[in-house]
């Protein structure tokens, strides 16, 4: 009470999980409880993707086109990971897509209620997160009326009709009412929701320097995340066949002078120029323009088909792209039967360490063993283990910092990476962190006297098979395990976000030397030079 609210995203989906954990807990709901809800809300939001997707590639094209854009949705794995997080994006994206559903739908046959709908929608999106603000653009296209005269074989000539300005001011009303019924807070007190928002923006640009940001110095603005696509959140076919789609889509358009097609191509086009190009590159960011390119797609697929091909050309195509994308998100979603690597660890720490062994964990991460329940009781770190806590991000990374640092390092008989969220980026940023980069060098290469002990990870896997990222090769460090498990096949990196979450490598290393603080400290100096 009488606290600011700082909420960097909409309140939509904030009051959405505290309600639906309140109606399904008889007693005053737990933390666990509401984050059960929240992700109980990711699925049913994803799977709501999944039938706007259908519906905008309907009406974009025809029915067969909406069935492969929303089979694409069904098995995308970016879909299916975020539909197992309580985050905003997937209520973000089904909010999205439905808005440009209806706006697609005024634009071909313009109607009052579709343009009310199409504004209420905006302003549900916009409550889920302040990006789905640009979606003011493609409104705006809907309701300006275009029509192509004179087409040849490199386009027609745009003439304006008329706006209708009622059903304008309708859609504007409906999105600016959606917005305030469902973010009052964001309206009677609308400073801390600027001030949240505008921070989250200063942190996503660049402009405000966060730890858990500095993976992305150095990265490609857009192909970045279509790396990451590529290799991780859609796989290399649906990636190829997506952004083939959306260069066929905008050649269409841009021939035939298709404006609901347009208003499809301007949100994904925005999004790119926008998102795309900041410094932090979540890959859940572009969740939202993935249900159009998958419209796109099936647009694409089809109509091409049935102009120029057969029924058994299509099929081939259609397994071509999907099967294997079928196969990754089965492999995906096979991981979730194996408990959660910072669970395993925990478990085995409690089950094979003596009271108070002290394990050096790392801030900006979770530190290991967590607290958890264990034959019929609860386990608590405190009580168990001697936490030496270190922050390797911390600066000026100087002799005194680095002095520090290694005092832990000593004194302690493990130390436990739990992700690759620090040691993944401070040996890329030498010039920055000499000293801790020594620091990592020398612990992955035995040099400090410590051994890989033991990791605990999942993996997607099939039939045996396992999809490794390799989390070494950006940070150039020496892998330190003996072997990686067999059948395994290595995709190489992945983004931070991307493991940590459902999936990171936990690192288990052994103090065997138990060196001193000036030993440590003269290996550090020999590697800075």
């Amino acid at each position: 009470m009488g606290e600011a609210r700082l909420y960097p995203y909409g309140h939509l989906p904030l009051y959405a999980t505290v309600l639906s954990a309140h109606l399904l807990s008889p007693t005053k709901p737990t933390f666990n409880e509401f984050t059960i809800a929240g992700r109980a809300l990711s699925a049913a939001y994803d799977t709501g993707s999944i039938i706007a997707t259908f519906l905008l590639a309907r009406r974009l094209f025809h029915r067969r086109a909406g069935l492969v854009a929303a089979a694409c949705a069904a098995v995308a794995v970016l879909h299916v990971q975020n539909a197992h997080f309580g985050t905003v994006d997937a209520a973000l994206s089904l909010f999205v897509t439905l808005a440009l559903w209806l706006l697609v739908a005024y634009a071909s046959t313009p109607s009052r209620r579709d343009a009310l709908l199409a504004g209420a929608c905006v302003g549900l999106a916009i409550g889920c997160k302040a990006t789905a603000g640009m979606l003011i653009l493609p409104l705006l296209i809907a309701h300006h009326h275009l029509t192509f005269e004179d087409k040849g074989p490199i386009g027609g000539r745009v003439r304006a009709s008329p706006i209708d300005m009622p059903a304008l001011w309708l859609s504007l009303l409906a999105a600016g009412c959606t917005f305030a019924l469902t973010n009052p807070y964001a309206v009677l007190d609308p400073l801390p929701y600027l001030t949240s928002v505008s921070t989250q923006a200063q942190v996503i640009s660049g402009g405000a320097d966060w730890p858990f940001t500095r993976q992305y110095l150095g990265t490609l603005p857009i192909l970045y995340y279509i790396e990451q696509q590529a290799r991780w959140t859609l796989g290399f076919p649906l990636t190829l066949a997506s952004y083939a789609a959306l260069i066929w889509a905008a050649r269409r358009a841009y021939r035939d002078g298709l404006r609901p097609v347009w208003l499809v191509l301007v949100w994904i086009g925005i999004m790119l120029l926008t998102v795309g190009t900041q410094l932090v590159k979540f890959p859940r960011y572009l969740l939202p323009i993935s249900p159009a390119l998958f419209a796109l797609l099936g647009g694409m697929l089809t109509s091409g088909i049935e102009k120029h091909g057969t029924r058994v050309t299509q099929s081939a195509i259609l397994a071509i792209l999907l099967v294997p994308t079928a196969a990754y998100a089965m492999a995906f979603a096979q991981m979730y039967r194996f408990p959660h690597p910072w669970v395993a660890a925990s478990e085995w720490i409690y089950l094979h360490l003596p009271p108070g062994t002290r394990i050096v964990s790392e801030r900006w991460d979770d530190p290991l063993p967590l607290d958890l329940p264990l034959d019929g009781q609860w386990l608590l770190r405190e009580t168990h283990i001697q936490t030496r806590l270190i922050d390797p991000f911390a600066e000026p990374d100087d002799l005194t910092k680095i002095t520090r640092l290694l005092t832990e390092v000593a004194a302690s008989d493990f130390i436990i990476l739990s992700s690759n969220r620090l040691y993944g980026v401070i040996p890329r940023l030498e010039d920055r962190y000499p000293f801790t980069a020594a620091y990592y060098h020398a612990l992955f290469s035995g040099d400090l006297g410590f051994t890989l002990d033991r990791t605990f990870s999942r993996y997607p896997n099939l039939l045996g098979a396992s999809l490794l990222d390799d989390p070494f090769i950006w940070p150039r460090l020496p892998d330190p395990r003996p072997r990686v498990p067999p059948r395994s096949i290595i995709l190489g990196p992945a983004d931070e976000s991307f493991t940590v979450y459902d999936h990171p490598l936990v690192l288990v290393f052994r103090n065997r030397l138990h060196l001193s603080r000036e030993q440590l400290l003269t290996v550090i100096l020999d590697r800075v030079g």
